[in-house]
């Protein structure tokens, strides 16, 4: 949203600070990522007005990038949503092949050993299972963006 990468970290460091000066005034019912943005496109817009540069051509401009970033937001919402639900729908085995590889964080030599299995069968099988996931949750995106 700035033309320049000093003035860009300037302002990310500034966006960081406010973030967590007023914390304690953010609503948790609300999204995060979308009320950091929002302090983010605010900082941007003074940034413009006080320091009298035309960083970002035209307040429509930053408008529609704005909206952009908000629907995006929503996008991966409803993605995590349902990829919980997707995961929640594979057998006990996949799931916890999952566990192991991604919240315990487990490399494949790790759990070959401790589960007998080969590398490549690990590799082959975890393969099936994001082809899986992928396949549910782009179903049910599809599915709410029909609706």
């Amino acid at each position: 949203m700035v033309l320049n990468q000093a003035d860009a970290e300037d302002l990310l460091q500034d966006v960081g600070v406010t973030i967590w000066e007023k914390l304690d005034e953010y609503d948790s019912s609300r999204d995060f990522t979308a009320w950091a943005c929002g302090i983010a496109r605010n900082k941007v817009l003074s940034f413009n007005q006080l320091a009298s540069h035309r960083l970002v051509q035209s307040s429509d401009l930053l408008d529609r990038l704005h909206a952009v970033v908000s629907s995006d937001v929503k996008v991966h919402e409803h993605q995590h949503q349902f990829l919980l639900g997707c995961i929640s729908r594979l057998s006990e085995t996949e799931r916890q092949l999952l566990q192991l590889r991604y919240a315990q964080e487990s490399s494949l030599k790790e759990i070959a050993r401790d589960t007998g299995r080969s590398i490549h069968a690990l590799y082959k099988s975890l393969q099936r299972v994001h082809l899986k996931l992928f396949e549910c949750v782009s179903r049910r995106l599809n599915r709410w963006g029909e609706g």
